[in-house]
């Protein structure tokens, strides 16, 4: 069994200035082991992930409208938590009007720098199993 989790403020955490950092520099992303090697070319969290989706799309024909649909449902939750930074309901036509950031993801599309986490556990086949739940 293994727990990985992921925790970070960066509202709280970025650089003087305000920015998410530069190649070299203290905090953000520049913290990762490879960040040596993309941050001289531009890397940043929104260009990355959009490669990604460009690649989900290419791989399985999703759509900037499927995509917007992710923001869709999550404007509908954020509506009921009086902490959510966004609680505007937004329709798959607001995201896909918003300006385009990355190719494929609009300005909607993307999140907004908060602090969070998140975690996973991962097991062995035969312990989820034993577990009696369907994913």
């Amino acid at each position: 069994m293994a727990l990985v989790t992921l925790a970070g403020r960066p509202r709280a955490a970025r650089p003087p200035g305000g920015g998410m950092g530069r190649p070299g520099g203290a905090g953000g992303f520049n913290e990762a082991p490879e960040a040596g090697f993309e941050n001289i070319y531009g890397g940043t969290t929104h260009n990355t992930y959009a490669m990604c989706a460009m690649r989900h799309m290419h791989d399985y024909g999703t759509t900037s409208q499927q995509l917007a649909w992710i923001k869709v449902a999550a404007s509908h939750h954020a509506q009921w938590n009086p902490h959510a930074m966004l609680r505007e309901v937004v329709t798959v036509e607001d995201v896909l009007a918003s300006p385009m950031i990355a190719t494929p993801l609009h300005r909607l599309d993307c999140c907004v720098i908060s602090d969070g986490g998140g975690a996973v556990i991962v097991v062995a086949p035969e312990v989820a199993r034993s577990l009696g739940r369907r994913w």
